[in-house]
């Protein structure tokens, strides 16, 4: 199944979970479920309450919807950021790492994302468990 296809059925399930609370909502004012199945005492419509409370949870659920668009929409089209490795300053463009020498031409590093390169992963993992043997 697509991406996109995933995306959309899990927004609109998001939707329709929202969408059932306020039907719950609304059935329990205007069929005063407490009363019928529970013998609590019959309480009057309260439209006010019904209809605020749908506001709240409509609010709540576009925001949750809207915030899951967007985690979504970034994991599926991650912005093409270059990663640099903070220890040996190799900078990561597609597959290929390069060091960029020192000149006027070298990248703006202040906006590359920092991310290890497999080898500095691999010596600092190396470092961590000698030190562990060492004790």
């Amino acid at each position: 199944m697509p991406p996109k296809i995933k995306i959309i059925m899990v927004l609109f399930t998001e939707f329709l979970g929202f969408l059932l609370v306020v039907l719950i909502l609304w059935a329990n004012e205007v069929l005063d479920i407490p009363h019928e199945f529970f013998g609590s005492p019959p309480t009057p419509i309260n439209w006010a309450e019904a209809l605020f409370e749908s506001v709240l949870v409509m609010l709540l659920g576009l925001y949750v919807i809207f915030v899951s668009w967007f985690v979504f929409v970034g994991i599926e089209n991650p912005t093409v950021k270059e990663q640099i490795c903070p220890v040996c300053k190799k900078i990561k463009t597609g597959d290929t790492r390069s060091v960029f020498a020192e000149s006027s031409d070298t990248p703006d590093t202040r906006n590359m994302e920092q991310n290890l390169c497999p080898e500095c992963l691999d010596k600092i993992i190396k470092q961590i468990c000698e030190g562990e043997h060492e004790e």
